[in-house]
């Protein structure tokens, strides 16, 4: 189905961003060329990087970016060029510029732009209480009458740490949607008022071309105190961008003919004249105001994430560890240390600057994602060996700055103990992690590069250099327990950097500044081969 299919790939500003590699990764793998558009909002999810290494197509963020720019029309060739576009995630925000007709961003302005014989698919993801807001399912219920295919959000986990609606769906489930929109792909298909593309059920994973079938289980997201609001919306006739709404008849007998109000009720009516009487706004002063914000936007973004002159590690892909690791007592009740993940959080954002695709996998932290960084959350040292041992092979560099508990009980307890239960002594049966460090540094080839950490609080540059050799890294970076400003909790740090044939010790500094330092020496390494 996806063999020679051209397909767009729009990402909004939802957490579940950071899946959009790998929705483009499975349509390159069977056999679909692929083009990005991302909003500024998505950057601070996924890198937009990796999305055009995956893609080998630049991506596309700004409307005003004068590299895309064909006589005014860049999207307008971009629109034609794909046989079918999907939004995954598509945020609140997204979902109300299409659906309200606020072409404002580029994303926003291809989907416009798309030939009616092109189907958009959209995949909502939000928090349970956005999807279920009177406003949200309204606008999904208009995409829906306007020809769009929406992917209802899954049940799960959400990002909030809730359980509920809202979850971007499976890979599985948005790559049959997509086959479902390009198999149905007929020249009413798409954004023409139809409902040729249906609505998806989520339980059974099968398409139903019926539009009440749509808005019954649109309904069922939304709790009994909002139903009469949705009943209202759902109730409201349709009518076509295309046709004057006033005295214009379409026979119902036509297949496929867009839905048009033949029979307006007076509240009908006044809410339509409302709308249609709203003052405008000049188109040009609309541009210019749009035009110098995206330039803003364009230029803060360049500045914060890509410095062109500090493009050291372009193309290179760096797995860094951060944080501590929580091995489990009992569900209350864990084994930790006092590591912040800072000097971690802080290496995967100054790399970002260099040009690198960066993957975090850390521990148990509360600190935002950085720019550009694609994150995977862990919180125990299995979890930790897991996702370093799953991301290693693809990586360039490995940096493991996570402070990785030693040893984990033998025994959890699912639930609380209870002191009554276990008296005033309690004995814990500890066993060994498996050595993150020592395991990649026994499979790495000699193109990648390992460097590692060691808290040392005697015989330090000795211990480090042992440490260098056992796990065959390629510098280790050594913290002094016993200096100020060094270790675990601070926003400043000590550094010693160790290599085989070389010793540099540092003044104290923030863990930003050690971060460039580090990185610094990393990029020798790489320039030196």
């Amino acid at each position: 189905m996806f063999e020679g299919k051209k397909i767009i790939v729009g990402v909004s500003g939802s957490i579940s961003a950071y899946k959009a590699p790998m929705l483009v990764r499975e349509l390159i793998k069977l056999g679909a060329e692929v083009r990005v558009v991302m909003t500024p909002s998505a950057a601070k999810f996924v890198s937009s990087l990796v999305l055009t290494n995956l893609s080998k197509n630049p991506v596309i963020m700004e409307m005003f970016d004068e590299e895309i720019q064909h006589g005014g029309s860049w999207h307008v060739h971009l629109a034609g060029w794909g046989d079918a576009m999907i939004i995954a995630p598509a945020s609140a925000t997204t979902l109300s510029r299409l659906a309200n007709g606020n072409f404002d961003t580029a994303l926003t302005v291809v989907a416009s732009a798309l030939p009616r014989s092109t189907p958009l698919v959209v995949a909502p993801a939000m928090d349970s209480d956005m999807w279920n807001h009177p406003a949200v399912l309204r606008n999904v219920v208009q995409l829906e009458r306007d020809g769009v295919t929406v992917i209802p959000p899954a049940e799960g986990e959400l990002a909030s740490g809730i359980h509920g609606v809202g979850r971007l769906p499976e890979m599985d489930v948005l790559l049959n949607a997509l086959r479902y929109a390009l198999g149905s792909k007929s020249p009413t298909a798409g954004q023409n008022g139809t409902t040729d593309s249906g609505g998806f059920h989520p339980q059974s994973r099968e398409f139903h071309s019926s539009q009440q079938d749509f808005q019954s289980f649109t309904k069922n997201f939304t709790p009994p105190a909002r139903d009469e609001v949705m009943n209202e919306v759902l109730d409201r006739p349709t009518f076509s961008p295309n046709i004057e709404p006033s005295n214009t008849e379409v026979s119902n007998d036509v297949p496929n003919s867009p839905a048009v109000p033949l029979d307006i009720d007076s509240s009908t009516n006044e809410v339509m004249n409302e709308v249609l009487d709203r003052p405008t706004f000049s188109l040009d002063d609309a541009v210019e105001k749009d035009k110098w914000t995206a330039e803003l936007e364009f230029q803060k973004l360049k500045d914060s994430i890509l410095p062109p002159s500090e493009n050291k590690l372009e193309g290179k892909t760096i797995l860094i560890t951060a944080g501590p690791t929580y091995e489990k007592i009992d569900d209350v009740r864990f084994i930790g240390n006092f590591s912040s993940g800072k000097m971690g959080f802080a290496l995967a954002s100054e790399a970002v600057k260099l040009g690198a695709n960066v993957l975090l996998v850390a521990g148990p932290v509360s600190l935002p994602t950085p720019n550009g960084v694609l994150r995977i959350d862990v919180q125990s040292a299995t979890e930790m060996y897991d996702a370093v041992m799953q991301n290693f092979y693809k990586s360039d560099i490995a940096i493991l700055a996570a402070a990785v508990a030693d040893y984990s009980p033998v025994n959890s307890v699912t639930g609380k103990m209870k002191k009554r239960d276990v008296g005033d002594t309690m004995n814990l049966e500890l066993q060994s992690t498996k050595d993150i460090l020592a395991s990649i540094g026994a499979i790495k080839n000699n193109h990648q590069i390992l460097v590692g950490f060691a808290l040392e609080a005697a015989n330090e540059v000795e211990n480090a250099r042992k440490k260098l050799t056992a796990k065959n890294c390629d510098m280790i970076v050594l913290n002094s327990a016993n200096k100020p400003k060094s270790g675990f909790g601070g926003d400043d740090n000590t550094i010693t950097l160790i290599k085989h044939d070389t010793e540099e010790s540092f003044p104290p500094m923030t863990k930003n500044a050690c971060a460039v330092v580090i990185l610094d020496h990393i990029s020798a390494m790489v320039h030196d081969g």
